[in-house]
């Protein structure tokens, strides 16, 4: 038996590495990739993980879509099961999470004004930090308004009905204190995989950077829990 370290982290909107910084620590037994998503294509969930299939050089590995990265993360397992271990998604959704009304606004426009960080604090963090606040807000006002605008709508435009295959061990987590993903777009995970384990921490929307040590425990109780099988050897 061999535990398998290799962790690929499909993050949320902006498609950028900051706010997942402060959980590296407690992962530093696990190689971890955390993955950047294209700005010049398509920014469709699926065409976002056909472009990340071809970055990850694993040849498996625990697989976490956080947030925004939960629908990329399970296209992604749909394009290349054989590679993916396990599933993780945390705060993420598999339904709209917006009114579909919000297609016919200006989000380019409206999105240059940068995101505010009344918004932040009241909806991804639950915390009056200015520092935190400013690490997302930063992040995700660094895509340029045309892509996060595609990115937005995406959030509006998730089928009721989407649910790509997942055959492998699921692990879904929510933070208590989301102010973003609601209870029942967690337990539309747990209808649609319904063989996904359900974890509810104490935390708002952003775990990976409000909560690390706690989700870091979660996961690698999770991983370890699954070891990887190795083939036994050929004698002579």
């Amino acid at each position: 038996m061999a535990q398998l370290r290799n962790v690929v982290v499909v993050p949320g909107l902006p498609g950028t590495e900051e706010v997942y910084q402060p959980i590296l620590p407690y992962l530093r037994s696990y190689n971890v990739k955390i993955v950047r998503y294209p700005r010049g294509l398509d920014q469709r969930f699926s065409t976002v993980a056909k472009h990340i299939a071809g970055l990850v050089e694993f040849d498996r590995f625990h697989l976490i879509g956080d947030s925004y990265g939960g629908p990329v993360a399970l296209e992604l397992t749909k394009a290349i099961p054989d590679k993916v271990a396990t599933v993780t998604l945390t705060g993420s959704f598999t339904s709209s999470i917006y009114p579909s009304f919000i297609r016919f606004l200006p989000l380019k426009y409206m999105l240059r004004a940068g995101v505010p960080k009344l918004y932040v604090k009241k909806g991804l963090i639950n915390d009056p930090s200015d520092e935190k606040a400013q690490v997302v807000a930063s992040s995700v006002n660094a895509v340029p308004s045309d892509v996060l605008a595609q990115r937005f709508m995406n959030l509006a435009l998730v089928e009721q009905g989407f649910a790509p295959p997942v055959e492998c061990p699921m692990l879904h987590v929510r933070g208590a204190g989301d102010g973003l993903v609601s209870k029942q777009h967690a337990d539309e995970i747990s209808l649609k995989y319904p063989h996904a384990k359900s974890v509810e921490m104490d935390g708002p929307h952003l775990l990976f950077l409000m909560r690390p040590q706690q989700l870091s425990e979660i996961l690698m109780t999770f991983f370890e829990s699954l070891q990887e099988r190795q083939p036994d050897a050929v004698s002579a």
